[in-house]
């Protein structure tokens, strides 16, 4: 397994940090009892399980948000220690249930099925078949290899079978590609992974809550990255499946919806016959009216070219298929990282000269948005403007200088990660209600991650960034020597400056999009909490210059706030977390 997948892999009773459940443990009342933990990603985990009623093997999912969620001393019960996270994790919570209802209300044999549906244990589970085989991403990965044009073909006729199946009643997978199809060794197909998808009622027009829409680049068309809630139809899971059909027959991530205006944008092997690659453009038009407007129009169309050789019945109510339980795991879970991993990254990606190209641009803007921040002296920790609502490990207030330094004017965000890593990190994108975006910061990104990605821009650009020290950033924060002693990061109305509670829709926002602080720093208060380089622990009385922290500990400080709070926005709030754990809401910002 890729170390970028970030997937845990579980063998024995139980799995690290109480995270999962442990093997041969029972719910529903001795109903279903625990095998093994499939996998584990960022926001819950897959386990094979028995029905002890009849005997027979499933697969269960469990709702479990890493940064958010823990399990009590009893190891079993899941709770949410800080409550103002209890919103995000119920609203999250409700979306993974509709998840199993959707599922449960496609009866067709090219969608895994859900079984069963409960919540227990302070979360939500869900019962559905356990399928052998492998999903098409890792296939291609494994292999190095395209597909055959007769194989990808045979699998777009299943497939369009499946989605014919959920636009029928009225579902949107909207999140259709390689590593969210699983074929089996006999060659059948099953879609899964419906956690970005939305029921509407397509005869009245597309309406959708205010949530936001998820995708994956190179899969999802310009309506949809744009969250145009307007324009997305059935024709914007007809272009994902163009996207897939693409990278089945290159092996090649697609190039993303904006590059089609080129002439030589897609790039089909000679091997591919003329048919296919005009299928393929038609559902990959930029243009929402110029792609198929549902299954049946593609359906037509092959058949009126003699690409399908026999009539598809799109919604078929008969008994389900039966396959043999034997062989590797699939991993079916909406949860599964390692599924949202797999797509991004490789070696034969197309226009990689553009793409270098293209991340250097994005590398040198980086370095150019670095501010200078003349050195001084400072009163660190909760001075009068904090007032009384302050903690007790922000203090004691103590004088601190700090010299010249640079940092960045905003956090790093997802297309700066991905410049220098080659991926964003695989948790982002299962994120459906606003955290993924080129322009937003990152998160699920470690203390240990912080300092990998610092390494290779470093090589990158011969430069030496790093993280501030807590000092450094509290300095910046207050506004350097320009400070007007506020107390957020450039002003004493929060709303002003700051992403938080009350503001923010539980999730983060593109960096830069409230009023910067009197240094021209964005989104120091709120948004993501931000990694410091210093270990955590209890500040010194004493007048200080260029402190670093403690010398050793267990915990890094983090710095800010985040989308999730208001009172942690202050300029002197600060808190720790452990260097090998990530979170939804924290992220970086470098110094220099």
């Amino acid at each position: 397994m890729d170390d970028s997948e970030k997937t845990i892999k579980y063998q024995g009773n139980a799995a690290p940090n109480c995270s999962t459940l442990s093997n041969g443990m029972l719910l529903q009342s001795g109903k279903y009892r625990i095998e093994r933990c499939i996998a584990s990603g960022g926001f819950g985990n897959t386990y094979e399980i028995t029905n002890m009623t009849f005997g027979r093997r499933y697969a269960l999912k469990e709702f479990f948000i890493k940064g958010v969620a823990e399990r009590m001393e009893d190891t079993i019960t899941v709770s949410v220690p800080i409550a103002t996270n209890q919103p995000l994790f119920e609203s999250q919570k409700e979306k993974f249930k509709r998840e199993a209802v959707f599922l449960s209300e496609l009866n067709n044999e090219h969608i895994v099925h859900v079984q069963d549906l409960f919540e227990e244990n302070g979360t939500a589970y869900y019962v559905m078949d356990y399928i052998d085989g492998e999903s098409l991403s890792a296939r291609m990965k494994r292999t190095g290899q395209p597909l055959h044009e007769s194989e990808a073909m045979n699998i777009l006729n299943q497939l369009l079978r499946a989605l014919g199946a959920a636009h029928a009643k009225n579902i949107l997978h909207l999140d259709i590609k390689p590593a969210n199809i699983v074929v089996n060794n006999e060659g059948h197909v099953t879609l899964i992974d419906f956690g970005a998808s939305k029921q509407v009622d397509l005869d009245k027009g597309f309406t959708l809550t205010t949530t936001s829409l998820a995708y994956t680049p190179g899969y999802a068309p310009t309506e949809q990255i744009e969250q145009n809630k307007k324009r997305i139809g059935t024709w914007t899971d007809i272009y994902a499946v163009g996207a897939t059909m693409y990278n089945l027959l290159t092996n090649q991530r697609p190039p993303l919806c904006a590059d089609l205006v080129e002439d030589d944008a897609l790039q089909l092997p000679p091997t591919v016959s003329s048919q296919t690659e005009e299928l393929i453009r038609w559902m990959m038009q930029p243009a929402t009216q110029k792609r198929p407007q549902n299954v049946n129009e593609v359906f037509d169309w092959m058949k009126r070219h003699g690409l399908q050789k026999a009539p598809m019945k799109l919604i078929g109510k008969g008994s389900r298929r039966k396959y043999t339980l034997i062989g590797v795991v699939t991993l079916v879970a909406v949860l599964l990282s390692v599924l949202f991993a797999s797509m991004f990254g490789g070696k034969n990606e197309p226009n990689t000269v553009n793409k270098e190209s293209n991340n250097d641009a994005i590398i040198q803007n980086l370095i150019a948005n670095m501010v200078r921040v003349e050195g001084g002296t400072f009163m660190m920790g909760p001075t009068s403007e904090q007032g009384g609502d302050t903690y007790d490990w922000e203090k004691p207030a103590h004088q601190v200088t700090v010299s010249s330094f640079s940092i960045g004017k905003y956090e790093v965000t997802q297309e700066e990660w991905e410049a220098v890593m080659g991926s964003i990190p695989p948790e982002i994108h299962y994120c459906n209600f606003g955290f993924m975006g080129a322009k937003h910061p990152v998160v699920f990104v470690s203390w240990d991650e912080c300092m990998e990605f610092i390494r290779k821009l470093n090589a990158k650009t011969g430069r030496n960034f790093r993280l501030p020290t807590e000092a450094e950033w509290e300095f910046a924060a207050r506004g350097g020597v320009r400070s007007n002693n506020y107390k957020y990061s450039g002003s004493n109305n929060l709303n002003d400056v700051a992403w938080f509670t009350d503001n923010s829709g539980y999730h983060p926002h593109a960096v830069g999009g409230k009023q910067a602080n009197e240094l021209g720093l964005y989104d120091m208060s709120g948004n993501v909490w931000e990694w410091c380089s210093d270990w955590y622990g209890s500040y010194s009385s004493s007048s200080q210059t260029n402190p670093t922290g403690s010398t050793s500990g267990s915990d890094r400080v983090i710095r800010g706030g985040s989308w999730n709070n208001a009172k942690d926005c202050r300029v002197s709030s600060r808190d720790f977390a452990v260097p090998v754990n990530s979170s939804l809401c924290c992220g970086l910002r470098l110094a220099l």
